[in-house]
């Protein structure tokens, strides 16, 4: 069965060679060369001798033999300048990312944070662990002023009442340490 190889020649252009096994002997064939129709060809061991051989018959310079599929040096250079691109692309818009992690990175440092240079999932449990914190506070100073209203409301009045505002006292200790354990 015959494969076509591709020849680059050392002016740019590309030769289809026709290249199959004839028992033990490679051999290569391009048509049109020398006149329409008419084949140059070259045999050897394997195809790539027989293209070289083909080559010198023809007085043909070779820059390049190319295997069936495989890539010229032009096709590679343009898929590394559109791979290169890309890549520039993706790291202008990873830009703002970085920047942001550098600053939750330099805030856990300034806040004694041992890890502060630690992964990336790392840093996030730190932030939640922040954004929890502050979730705490803020629900304890709301209810704290909630157990102020009850105790106001209370103050003269009878046991029960009081023991609503203990009850939301414990409440609030209650969803205070939830909320630091993560809601667990």
């Amino acid at each position: 069965m015959a494969e076509t190889w591709r020849v680059v020649l050392a002016t740019g252009e590309v030769l289809s060679v026709e290249c199959l096994y004839i028992g033990t002997v490679a051999l290569a064939k391009v048509y049109g060369l020398r006149a329409e129709g008419v084949a140059v060809s070259g045999q050897g061991d394997n195809f790539v001798e027989a293209i070289l051989d083909l080559a010198r018959d023809g007085m043909l310079r070779v820059v390049e033999i190319l295997a069936p599929g495989e890539p010229t040096r032009a096709e590679l250079l343009a898929h590394l300048a559109a791979v290169t691109a890309e890549r520039d692309v993706l790291r202008a818009q990873q830009a703002p990312l970085v920047a942001c992690v550098d600053a939750l990175r330099a805030a856990a440092r300034d806040a004694g944070w041992r890890d502060a240079d630690a992964t990336g999932e790392t840093l996030v449990a730190w932030v939640r662990r922040g954004e929890r914190e502050a979730c705490v506070d803020a629900i304890t100073a709301r209810l704290a002023e909630a157990v102020s209203e009850v105790r106001e409301k209370t103050y003269r009045g009878t046991g029960a009442e009081r023991d609503t505002a203990a009850a939301v006292r414990d409440a609030i200790e209650a969803v205070r340490d939830m909320i630091r354990e993560g809601g667990e």
